[in-house]
């Protein structure tokens, strides 16, 4: 179960620091780029919570060269 949005152009995106955040469930996890500042919604992936879902979270989150993860109830 994936469902991506693409990103938009932006020339400069990679140099921002993107706050990815995770909305962990039990069976799926959906995670969104969120731009700094404004928080806009840049894009989001929903994956399977399995050893296949985790890898492809982390290739989609390497498009982010400088990013910061914030995950739900996670309390540090």
């Amino acid at each position: 179960m994936s469902s991506a949005v693409p990103l938009p152009m932006l020339s400069d995106r990679r140099s921002f620091v993107i706050i990815i955040g995770v909305d962990p469930h039990k069976r799926t996890h959906t995670a969104s780029a969120l731009e700094p500042g404004t928080h806009r919604v840049l894009a989001t992936l929903q994956i399977d919570a399995t050893l296949a879902g985790y890898r492809q979270l982390a290739r989609w989150a390497a498009q982010f060269e400088v990013r910061r993860w914030a995950v739900e109830n996670a309390r540090g």
